[in-house]
């Protein structure tokens, strides 16, 4: 091929919306290069070439682009994955605000101090290992949209669902508020460490968000994470600083367990169920220009 007709295929794949990596050396490449998403030279290629790349190949040899392309789809399943835990608990936090508001309510399901000891424990903390054991495989954007849609969504609306439900159920059960906030942050967190069971699935039972991972090591991290909240929580300075602490009955426990498991088989078969299919394809979809180059 011709300089100008490798520009031209690189072109015509763009324009079909493939992401294009282009590997040349010699300066009839570079027309080619520039059309291309991802510009790879080896280290012997022209000084055009060079001055173009985005990645240059050391060792003069192509045995390092699949390693390099798949801890590259490994770091991008993982951010998505953060991306999941994260989004489907602000989106939880803005519908409990959001009923709060609307409804006018005096007392919100938990403190501010609290807010963040759910996002640290049920999301930072998991976060820290999702990118080294998510998985590889090509995702497009249509893909990750509809992947990123249909696990906040029903993670978010049931999520602060279980929330108002438990605040409610202990608030007609305790008159002191801080005790009921705090039996919240206790459902709140068991559903975060869930959601990541249902993010990497270690069995059948929890496919319903993503498919069947098999891996056990997550329900090993999510048992670590919960053991250490419980002894943080059993500390004296906890209470003050961080307004957590154990629960003072066995029983209340119980009902939370029973309202997570509820949450748990309903948030399960809506999302085999695909009911927000249609919800997902509306507020997810691409509506940019086509034309137009993202970078």
């Amino acid at each position: 091929l011709s300089p100008s007709q490798k520009a031209e295929v690189l072109k015509s794949l763009r324009a079909q919306g493939e992401f294009v990596g282009m590997l040349g050396n010699n300066i009839g490449d570079v027309p080619a290069l520039r059309q291309a998403n991802l510009r790879i030279t080896m280290k012997t290629g022209s000084q055009a070439a060079l001055m173009l790349t985005d990645m240059v190949l050391l060792d003069d040899s192509l045995a390092a682009l699949p390693r390099v392309l798949r801890t590259g789809q490994r770091l991008v399943q993982g951010l998505l994955n953060t991306f999941k835990l994260y989004l489907s608990n602000v989106f939880a936090q803005l519908l409990l605000v959001a009923t709060f508001l609307i409804l006018r309510l005096e007392e919100f399901p938990y403190h501010p101090t609290q807010a963040g000891v759910i996002s640290a424990f049920g999301i930072a903390f998991p976060s820290m290992f999702l990118v080294f054991w998510s998985s590889t495989g090509r995702m497009t954007r249509e893909t990750m949209r509809r992947s990123l849609g249909h696990y906040i969504i029903p993670a978010g609306i049931l999520t602060s669902i279980l929330g108002l439900a438990v605040f409610y159920l202990f608030r007609a059960l305790y008159v002191d508020i801080e005790y009921v906030q705090l039996v919240v942050v206790w459902a709140l967190l068991f559903a975060a460490w869930l959601r990541v069971l249902f993010l990497l699935p270690p069995t059948k039972f929890w496919v319903g968000g993503e498919p069947l991972r098999g891996d056990k090591r997550i329900v090993w991290l999510v048992l670590i994470i919960a053991l250490i909240f419980a002894v943080i929580a059993a500390l004296p300075l906890a209470l003050d600083l961080l307004r957590i602490a154990w629960l003072t009955s066995i029983l209340d426990y119980v009902l939370i367990v029973l309202a997570v498991v509820i949450w748990v088989f309903i948030l399960r078969a809506v999302w085999r169920a695909s009911l927000t299919g249609s919800l997902v394809d509306y507020v997810m979809k691409d509506r940019s220009d086509p034309d137009i180059n993202l970078k």
